[in-house]
């Protein structure tokens, strides 16, 4: 494992039963950078992760954590972690600054310390004002918010959180991904999510799952130069709908919508696509108003991917 690794994993499979939820799977987490793992329901995620953390174990393949191989016994490399699963457990009789002081005893004994992160992580997290509410009566939003604080008790260089943003209300999902925004540069990231537009948002690099492969490994920034990545905007005057319906059939589009009279196209072929378009829309007799080349969602290219347009990892 490289100096510059906080996690680094290589070959990692987990199977259950007849069947392969993650396959050989490889990827690095460098320090400061906010990584998303992203993949549908079932694609593997969670088992990863929880991998990662020792909760299970490979089948196959190796987990190493800052530098050492991954052993569930190694307290120090533990300690370094901060962990929200999907679904986070607490104390329901319990108030804020008594769950947290009771998870800030896991890495001090000085009580004054502790209660002084307390005080830092309910600022933080805006859970000042439900320091007197047992958490039995937390909203959704309220115990991701709660969630996010006690993973961030021991200052962790690395915080993984599975769907940190599932199942909540736009502000609640706006407010968590503020949150981890705001730890840029501050620790390490792994970050588990199907909504793809979180990542677009948050992230630095991206790693996509499917069925348990991995198949794409890369900075978000490079993502939009990749073959699977051209997209153009087109825009008729009128007659969208039956352009759309000559196109989709055409070998080299991946995936199309249609808005009003606008087009999004992302296909496979920058070349071919950019000489055969203008000529459709003069055979059908349609007036082109726009045709701009431009770069595609996170969710163009993981569709287009998933179809079967995957690409050998970069070197």
């Amino acid at each position: 494992m490289g100096p510059d690794s906080v996690v680094e994993v290589t070959g990692l499979s987990k199977r259950f039963g007849e069947l392969t939820a993650v396959d050989r799977v490889s990827f690095t987490v460098r320090p400061g950078r906010q990584v998303g793992l992203v993949g549908p329901n079932g694609a593997g995620k969670t088992t990863t992760l929880k991998m990662i953390l020792g909760l299970i174990s490979p089948d196959e393949g190796e987990v190493f954590r800052f530098g050492k191989r991954a052993d569930r016994h190694d307290m120090e490399g533990l300690a370094k972690i901060g962990y929200m699963p999907d679904v986070p457990v607490f104390v329901e009789w319990m108030r804020p600054p008594e769950f947290l002081e009771y998870i800030g005893g896991f890495f001090s004994r000085d009580r004054k310390a502790i209660k002084l992160r307390v005080a830092e992580v309910m600022q933080e997290f805006g859970l000042e004002r439900l320091q007197k509410r047992k958490i039995e009566g937390f909203s959704r939003g309220e115990r991701q918010r709660l969630g996010m604080a006690q993973a961030l008790m021991g200052e962790p260089e690395l915080l993984i959180l599975d769907e940190p943003t599932s199942g909540l209300d736009p502000l609640g999902r706006y407010e968590v991904i503020t949150y981890i925004e705001r730890l840029k540069g501050r620790a390490a990231v792994l970050v588990s999510t199907h909504l793809l537009e979180d990542v677009e948002r948050i992230c630095d690099d991206v790693l996509m799952i499917d069925s348990g492969v991995k198949i794409l490994d890369a900075p978000l920034a490079d993502i939009r130069s990749r073959p699977e990545g051209n997209a153009f905007i087109l825009e008729v005057r009128e007659g969208a709908e039956a352009l759309a319906g000559n196109l989709k059939d055409m070998p080299w589009v991946n995936t199309l919508t249609v808005d009003g009279n606008t087009l999004s196209v992302v296909v496979s072929d920058v070349s071919r696509a950019g000489k055969a378009i203008p000529a459709l829309i003069a055979e059908a007799g349609l007036e082109l108003m726009r045709f701009v080349k431009r770069s595609p969602t996170l969710e163009e290219v993981y569709i287009s991917l998933t179809r079967g347009d995957r690409v050998e990892e970069p070197a």
